[in-house]
């Protein structure tokens, strides 16, 4: 039952709100049946309908509380069109996602790999025929060639298609969701299905970077002892996010950070500032380990590199951070500078686990993904309005997949040197795989797992009285506690019927 004073939630046989005290049910004070709102006699036994002294009192005592439920409402509504706006954004941006290259990328000669700035529409068409274009320029390459090329397009394919289709369908369930509540045809709110629509976009946004991003960092020390000097000569080439991108996750963020302050401020006035406090903090700290794994899986965690010293005079040191389609590109692109009509028999084993490494790769940077928009929606909406929330499992899943890329990556990345030492003589040996973003990828996961473990540990029953955001991702038990509260309200039914004294 729903106080018209407050907003807040009570058990369907209540009398009295538990929150502001505003009396819910009139009843009879001669026969205990229900009032009509303005009745002045009794529709059951026709007594006179007198106002209770208790309640006159609890209106005079509730009325300072009836204007911070006001103010907390107001404030409901901007967090609202905030939401929605953030949503908004996220829809008109999402159809210009796009990289581009920064640093000096014509100098990296003798990288097999190319660095080139791409949108979101190149994967539907433009990288297929580049793929072409490429195949009819060789005379002789293996097989391998031409499916590591077209696997690791698939890849950006798979990601703009499902940064399209997210962002757009969400963006039109919290549309509907909104004009419905506008209408008062319904009591749920958009919010939840609006951040779901806005952390879509994010997410799929680095999802596509991710199978363009390639690091390059070249940095060669020659020291002349004739000239008496020391001679610096570093080249570093990158894909990036283009501008366009970084505003329309800036401006999506910043509308999301007002959504939040909007939200948990009207908490606090209809509730104080201790309700829920301990539970929202950890959401908030999970949200920030959840996104410090999505930036560092973003930039590429199939890492390899040399540092070595040719002479006394000369140092030379490279460092190759690369997402999962990159570095199938790059072995692809190894195979077919062979020049031979199929892969050594000495390179198959490798190169088949490069491909199988990749894609297993790529699949669990997907499901982190799904598992990220699902658990930072429910990790958001708990951080605003304090209820708790079903997190453990789609915490779970999202570390296991973070988890699994980041291992996925460090073992690519041996694989790679690998594969370089066997292609290659000379500088072949002197490669070395590099876990650092692997590693920090796992750390941070982690971290966020038992962040969500000891929130579910402390068994902080969820406060009755506080209405949540609604989130396209109801939380287990939502349906069993409403089942209960139908149970408990029929079991009363039989009570008050033994005390009508017209039974």
């Amino acid at each position: 039952m729903v106080c018209p004073n407050c907003g807040a939630e009570n058990p369907g046989d209540s009398r009295f709100c538990n929150q502001c005290g505003s009396l819910l049910n009139r009843t009879c004070a001669a026969c205990g049946k229900p009032l009509a709102e303005n009745a002045r006699f009794c529709n059951y036994c026709g007594a006179p309908v007198r106002a209770s002294a208790a309640a006159q009192v609890n209106v005079r005592s509730t009325a300072p509380a009836s204007g911070r439920k006001g103010a907390a409402g107001v404030l409901g509504i901007v967090g609202s069109g905030c939401a929605m706006l953030g949503a908004l954004l996220a829809l008109i941006f999402v159809f210009l996602i796009g990289t581009a290259v920064t640093g000096s990328a014509e100098e990296l000669s003798g990288i097999p790999v190319s660095i080139a700035a791409n949108s979101l529409y190149d994967y539907f068409g433009d990288a297929y025929r580049t793929i072409e274009a490429l195949l009819e320029q060789a005379s002789v390459y293996p097989g391998y060639y031409p499916t590591a090329l077209y696997v690791s397009v698939v890849f950006g394919t798979i990601a703009a298609a499902a940064a399209l289709a997210s962002t757009v369908v969400l963006f039109l369930l919290a549309l509907i969701r909104f004009v419905r509540n506008l209408c008062k045809k319904t009591d749920k709110r958009a919010d939840g299905l609006a951040l779901a629509a806005f952390l879509s976009y994010l997410a799929c946004t680095m999802l596509f970077l991710s199978a363009e991003r390639i690091f390059l960092s070249v940095d060669t020390q020659i020291s002349s002892g004739q000239i008496g000097g020391i001679a610096d000569v570093s080249v570093n080439a990158q894909t990036a996010l283009n501008s366009t991108t970084v505003a329309g996750i800036c401006t999506g963020a910043v509308c999301l950070f007002a959504w939040l302050v909007c939200t948990v401020t009207a908490g606090i006035l209809k509730n104080g500032l201790r309700t829920a406090l301990v539970r929202r903090i950890l959401s908030i700290a999970a949200a920030a380990f959840c996104i410090a794994v999505l930036c560092i899986l973003t930039a590429g965690t199939v890492q390899f590199g040399m540092n070595e010293s040719e002479s006394v005079y000369l140092t030379y040191s490279l460092l190759i951070t690369a997402g999962f389609a990159p570095a199938l590109q790059m072995t692809g692109s190894i195979v077919g500078g062979l020049g031979l009509a199929s892969v050594p028999d000495e390179l198959v084993p490798v190169t088949g686990r490069i491909m199988g490494l990749t894609i297993a790769g790529f699949a669990a940077q997907l499901i982190f993904t799904g598992a990220f928009i699902w658990l930072l929606c429910r990790l958001f909406c708990t951080a605003a309005d304090g209820r708790k929330r079903g997190l453990l499992l789609p915490g779970i899943l999202t570390a296991a997949a973070a988890m699994l890329a980041g291992i996925l990556g460090a073992v690519t990345a041996n694989a790679m040197t690998e594969l370089l030492e066997l292609a290659s003589s000379g500088y072949g040996d002197a490669l070395e795989s590099n876990v650092t973003n692997a590693v920090l990828a796992c750390v941070f996961a982690g971290a966020a797992l038992i962040v969500l473990i000891v929130q579910k540990a402390l068994g902080m029953r969820p406060a009755a009285d506080v209405p949540a955001a609604e989130t396209p991702f109801p939380a287990p038990g939502s349906v069993r506690e409403q089942k209960e509260a139908g149970n408990s309200e029929q079991e009363s039914a039989p009570e008050t019927k033994q005390n009508d004294p017209q039974s």
